[in-house]
């Protein structure tokens, strides 16, 4: 009988739990798996000739001379109090292919790309007064087809159009009741599409600046429940519509070194949810939730560069503040990389970051939770 209680309890909390948390969520995670951009602090908007990967400005690629081959691993750890989660995977491969043209430059590339990882692992209180344990894991990949040409000299543009997709999987579990059949799995199944455009220039020796756009993204959502005994809820779908994001940012570049700031505006408020499956009344109060919970959002990257002046080895670092959108807290992040040409066609790279937050329990207790990655890849020019 117990067990046909909480059956009961935990479905109808599924069915009816969607909010403006779970509309956040595909967009919400920890970002990187490409060296360079992550040993300057992803302030990669004006990275122009300096960083030959996707960066949040697809004009940049127009700066390439080389074709490209890279392919990335990453290894990264979420740490809260006694909780950790470590996790492993393909980062990045991505092509890009300079055209031969009279004049100026078109760039082709292509990129496999995990753009954002998932990961928690702790143990809290729910709404019912039941304590519970809950794990989060999964991740967010991106195909992108960019295009980039120089329109007239110094002036560079480029387009890129993204499918993301991807799962979490959600393990939650009752301790104290029954964990092999109180408990329950959520698998969380992404796609979407998107694009981004933008411009760069190289205004002198010294100087760049650049500007990009991403679109609205939209994420398309099938979420499965199942009980730990096998007993299969349902699933729910619905849809994500991520609003625009404007990038914008400079670069200093000198012999031995370069400095590098972008700025990443979002109205979170303007995100839009949508569902077939729920009432439409259900939908509003959703919609409703985000303009009242959420906030616009500016970030703030900043990175720098050394070169060596007789080896062939650069050096990066970067710092990054990151606002939550439903909260008044900052995620920061501090990175460090490197890369250094084995032969002229050859290069290996690095990259290692951590992100660093505190949380807020029930209690008022703080818990200070990091998110630590390493980057290794290498990349071939010819």
């Amino acid at each position: 009988m117990k067990k046909i209680l909480l059956t009961i309890l935990f479905s109808f909390s599924f069915l009816f739990s969607q909010n403006y948390i779970d509309a956040l969520s595909p967009f919400y995670g920890f970002k990187g798996s490409q060296s360079i951009s992550i040993g300057i602090g992803n302030a990669t908007v004006a990275g122009g000739q300096v960083i030959p990967e996707f960066t949040s400005n697809p004009a940049n690629l127009g700066l390439q001379r080389f074709r490209t081959f890279e392919l990335t691993y990453t290894s990264s750890e979420f740490n809260s109090s006694a909780n950790n989660l470590p996790q492993s995977s393909f980062g990045t491969f991505s092509f890009i292919y300079p055209l031969k043209v009279y004049r100026g430059s078109i760039v082709i590339a292509t990129s496999l790309e995990k753009e954002k990882e998932f990961a928690l692992s702790y143990q809290d209180i729910d709404q019912n007064g039941y304590t519970f344990k809950q794990r989060n894991e999964g991740k967010i990949k991106n195909w992108h087809f960019a295009l980039a040409s120089e329109i007239s000299e110094n002036l560079f543009i480029g387009a890129d159009i993204i499918i993301p997709y991807g799962q979490i999987d959600i393990l939650k579990e009752y301790p104290n009741i029954s964990p092999d059949t109180s408990g329950f799995t959520q698998n969380v199944d992404y796609i979407g599409v998107s694009a981004t455009i933008g411009m760069f220039q190289i205004i002198s020796k010294h100087f760049n600046w650049g500007i990009s756009v991403d679109l609205p993204k939209e994420i398309n959502i099938n979420d499965e429940f199942t009980f730990n005994d096998g007993y299969e809820l349902g699933n729910l779908e619905y849809s994500s519509t991520k609003p625009l994001t404007i990038h914008v940012g400079a670069s200093a570049l000198f012999k031995y070194f370069n400095l590098f700031y972008e700025t990443e505006w979002t109205d979170w408020k303007n995100m839009e949810f949508s569902s077939d499956d729920l009432y439409s009344s259900d939908v509003t109060d959703i919609n409703e939730e985000i303009e009242n919970n959420l906030s616009q959002t500016i970030s703030h990257h900043f990175g720098g560069a050394l070169h060596m002046p007789f080896l062939p080895l650069h050096l990066y670092g970067g710092y990054q503040i990151l606002p939550e959108p439903h909260s008044d807290k900052n995620r920061n992040v501090i990175s460090g990389g490197f890369s250094y040409l084995i032969k002229q066609q050859i290069s290996i790279h690095g990259a290692y970051q951590r992100y660093y937050w505190d949380y807020e329990t029930d209690n008022g207790s703080i818990i200070n939770e990091t998110w630590d990655q390493i980057v290794l890849g290498m990349s071939v020019h010819f």
